[in-house]
């Protein structure tokens, strides 16, 4: 996996009104859990972009007022209206811990389908895989050129060494749709 250095300072468990006060500012509050004891934490609302708005998935290097441990977002709850960050849950791991994480799906290729008229239909953007940290992925990239014009990639058509997907195995991912073109010839009827 990727690893991000993220720095953040602790807080106390407070009230509404003064983690309001801290997003005003520009923190925003977070819990680390999965360690001896839950500890209560805000990071600058800058640094958590550069983490949350990219399609990558990583390993986070956590400083909190020179205490390190290693972390992973388990949720991040946004604002309904401006879609910034609100809240934060990382929870502390190591490399040999196994997790399940969300990753994004990153489709690679052309499909043969698409240069006989067909079109890209993406079912899912998703997939839930559990495994080590050491051994799980830094992108899910996935190959869809050899799809042909009515096939449709699932779950189950996937593999990786050492990660277990946990998605249902007939769950499509792809397809490549026949359009009202392809279904005539020469698009006439």
């Amino acid at each position: 996996m990727k690893q991000f250095e993220l720095y953040g300072k602790l807080r106390e468990k407070t009230t509404k009104g003064a983690i309001n006060n801290l997003r005003a500012d520009g923190l925003i509050p977070g819990v680390l859990y999965g360690g001896e004891e839950n500890k209560y934490v805000y990071f600058f609302i800058n640094d958590l972009k550069k983490l949350l708005y990219t399609d990558d998935v990583y390993y986070v290097n956590t400083d909190i007022e020179g205490v390190t441990c290693n972390a992973v977002v388990k949720e991040v709850q946004y604002h309904p209206l401006s879609d910034e960050p609100i809240h934060i849950d990382l929870l502390e791991v190591n490399l040999d811990k196994v997790i399940k994480l969300a990753y994004p799906i990153h489709y690679t290729g052309t499909p043969e389908g698409t240069k006989q008229g067909g079109k890209v239909q993406k079912k899912k953007r998703k997939l839930i895989l559990r495994g080590k940290i050491s051994v799980l992925p830094d992108i899910l990239n996935i190959d869809i050129s050899h799809l042909n014009l009515g096939d449709t990639m699932k779950v189950k058509d996937l593999s990786f060494d050492g990660v277990e997907i946990l998605d249902q195995p007939n769950t499509p991912l792809i397809s490549v749709a026949r359009t009202r073109a392809t279904a005539t010839e020469g698009g006439k009827k």
